[in-house]
């Protein structure tokens, strides 16, 4: 198969060009690493190597579990403080709503509406008394009339019962 692009040849006398500067550092190939090796739990690396002095990285199947554990250990515990906050906000504006509900300085509208509604009640009182004075009066008037009719009844009753 041909070649869609086409080289052209280098001559012995022409220099290779130089590839362009790589902007990232180069890595080592040597063994040892920036990073530090992981150890193992009693702080001994479980590798042969520890012999030499230099502890290895190594791969516990335990720990593949830790890092979840730990997540969400770390969610619970925002849970929990966040329900503790909003738990304190609660009382807070609790707190707020009856120091608020426990003031007694009337403004000039509360004052006014305190009038209106003694006068109110001063009239209700007032309408009370005058309904109970009438229904006594009558009460009274009542009274006087089943008497009189009484007296004629047995007026009519005696004259109906010597008469005859």
């Amino acid at each position: 198969m041909a070649s869609a692009v086409i080289l052209p040849e280098l001559e012995a006398s022409q220099p290779v060009p130089a590839p362009p500067p790589s902007k990232r550092r180069q890595s080592s190939v040597s063994d040892s690493t920036s990073k530090r090796p992981r150890l193992s739990k009693d702080g001994i690396s479980d590798s042969p190597s520890r012999l030499h002095g230099s502890p290895q990285p190594i791969d516990d199947p335990r720990d593949a579990d830790a890092p979840s554990e730990r997540r969400r250990d770390s969610i619970q515990d925002r849970r929990k403080s966040s329900m503790q906050e909003e738990k304190k906000r609660g009382q807070r504006l609790f707190g707020g709503l009856l120091s608020t509900l426990s003031q007694s300085t009337p403004n000039g509208q509360q004052k006014r509406r305190a009038e209106v509604e003694k006068r109110q009640q001063e009239k209700a009182k007032q309408q009370k008394a005058a309904d109970e004075t009438r229904r006594k009066e009558m009460l009274a008037n009542l009274q006087t009339v089943r008497r009189t009719e009484q007296v004629k009844f047995d007026e009519q009753s005696v004259s109906i019962s010597t008469g005859a």
